[in-house]
């Protein structure tokens, strides 16, 4: 081999793993498990993060950790929340979160808005627990709901010892502080995997 082929070759080698780190970060996060897991990487590292979720996106969206691991699969259309969306435990069970029809909550816990970490409970596209959004006209009012019938904000934050100068928003678990009922031990929060 000469000199001329030997830098032709040494430019080659240099320059692979330089094309496949810029194809691992142009391809985006959700439609892969190695592009998410480098760029979450890069991310952390630098704080740099090289793609926006589409508005129009139809598809399924996922997300792994670190390791490789995929920690959720939520399917959108159009842009929109459309079908039930899944997260898995650390020893890979699917989990059902809840289900979404046009981009609104539908069945189970769910986000209340994309983006938001408020969660509420809906049964067939009804709020069922929470302080939740209901939607008429052009306007949204946030209601206050236990096992699907609308109840005062002063009767929610009772049952569910919540302090009466808060403001609830979303679903809250059942676990109440320790100075909120004098004499009694906090319950255990539950956990959504029905």
């Amino acid at each position: 081999m000469n000199g001329k082929q030997l830098r032709r070759s040494a430019a080659v080698v240099l320059a692979l793993p330089m094309v496949a780190l810029a194809l691992l970060v142009a391809v985006p996060p959700w439609c892969a498990r190695m592009p998410c897991i480098v760029q979450a990487r890069i991310g952390g590292w630098t704080g740099i993060y090289f793609h926006h979720f589409p508005r129009d996106f139809t598809g399924t969206l996922r997300l792994w950790d670190e390791r490789g691991r995929l920690l959720f699969e939520h399917p959108y259309r159009n842009g929109l929340r459309e079908g039930t969306w899944f997260k898995y435990e650390e020893d890979g069970r699917k989990v059902t979160l809840g289900e979404y029809r046009d981009g609104e909550p539908w069945d189970g816990v769910c986000f209340i808005y994309d983006e938001k970490a408020w969660i509420g409970e809906y049964r067939q596209g009804q709020p069922w627990n929470g302080c939740l959004p209901v939607h008429k006209m052009d306007r949204t009012d946030w209601r206050y709901f236990i096992e699907g019938q609308e109840v005062t904000e002063s009767e929610y934050k009772s049952q569910k010892h919540i302090a009466e100068n808060s403001r609830p928003v979303g679903l809250h678990s059942i676990r109440a502080p320790m100075d909120a009922v004098k004499g009694t031990e906090p319950m255990r929060t539950r956990r959504w995997t029905e």
